[in-house]
């Protein structure tokens, strides 16, 4: 039960930090959605610049946030009409059918979407799409109730898929295949209702992870250590997560290494000997503790979707299928 308590005190200390940098929802309203364009749009390069912007802040100024590897906000522009004004100088004015969607792209499905026709006028043709997407703002009622609805569906979608995705995260951890299973788990948002198991199989992958690597680097130290090579060893064991089981057993290594160094190289390596005395210190504050390893796991788990090249290529295999 105290476990069980810590644990939600951490969840609810990590996404409280979330929320004031918004400064929109409550952190059980976030929701994790990537804004990304098709290399398949065709645009203006600094035209491309201003969407690519104008949808960060559709996502950030209406209550998303963080990184999903499934649903994409994503955008498809539609020159209607283009001309040059007889006026001197000469004008170049353009109007633009600009759809927004979110889509779902490892599922090939359309989450919600959205439209405007906007127009633009400048002495420079490229301005005078930047000016028409200009005109769309981010925090209208129309995206507004856009945004909200597709908040209720992700969820929805999450709720009914928890068991799932929990199984599917369990099967690569116990391939220690530990970043994929984290990067499935980081994309559920707080606001289901099984959020607190999903966090609960978060921190259990990511201790595997850490622990794993961990006697890996010890294994490392103690061999360095053997052969007096105090430099490498001090290397491997800094290397060992504070949130780690094994993080005592390093401490207690780097204690053997600061009796067998000379004056001259403890002064020498003073600074590494501080950070892990100092990362000791946190280790004993439990709540500490439970909060540094959620918020390490969700960091681990967006990292390695960021790092998947497969949803660009599924968006741009979506909007190829739709738009071309």
């Amino acid at each position: 039960m105290i476990k069980r308590i810590i644990l939600f005190v951490a969840i609810v200390l990590s996404f409280n930090s979330i929320s004031s940098a918004q400064n929109t929802l409550s952190s059980k309203d976030m929701i994790g959605i990537t804004p990304m364009l098709s290399s398949y749009l065709e645009l203006p390069s600094d035209a491309i610049r201003s969407l690519e912007l104008k949808l960060t802040q559709i996502a950030t100024q209406n209550g998303f946030g963080s990184y999903s590897g499934q649903f994409v906000l994503t955008s498809n522009v539609v020159l209607i009409n283009k001309e040059a004004t007889a006026t001197a100088p000469v004008q170049h004015l353009v109007n633009l059918e600009v759809s927004f969607f979110v889509v779902n792209v490892l599922e090939n499905v359309i989450v919600d979407e959205m439209s405007y026709t906007v127009q633009g006028i400048d002495r420079l043709e490229n301005k005078a799409f930047i000016r028409a997407i200009n005109e769309i703002k981010p925090k209208t009622v129309q995206v507004r109730t856009f945004m909200n609805n597709v908040r209720e569906q992700i969820i929805t979608y999450y709720n009914t898929r928890i068991p799932a995705l929990i199984s599917k995260a369990k099967g690569l951890s116990d391939r220690t295949e530990y970043d994929e299973a984290l990067a499935v788990l980081a994309s559920i948002p707080e606001a289901v209702d099984q959020y607190p198991m999903v966090a609960e199989q978060m921190v259990a992958i990511y201790q595997k992870k850490i622990d794993r690597e961990a006697s890996a680097a010890l294994i490392e130290a103690k061999g360095y250590m053997t052969l007096g090579d105090y430099e490498n060893a001090m290397y491997y064991i800094a290397s060992v997560d504070p949130n780690s089981s094994k993080f005592k057993e390093a401490h207690a290594m780097l204690n053997q290494i600061k009796a067998q160094l000379t004056a001259q190289q403890a002064e020498a390596k003073e600074k590494e000997i501080q950070e892990m005395e100092q990362a000791m210190k946190r280790y004993d504050d439990a709540v500490m503790l439970e909060k540094m390893r959620i918020q390490s796991a969700q960091k681990v788990g967006v990292e390695s979707a960021k790092s998947q090249a497969s949803l660009s290529q599924s968006l741009n295999k979506w909007f190829f299928g739709k738009f071309k």
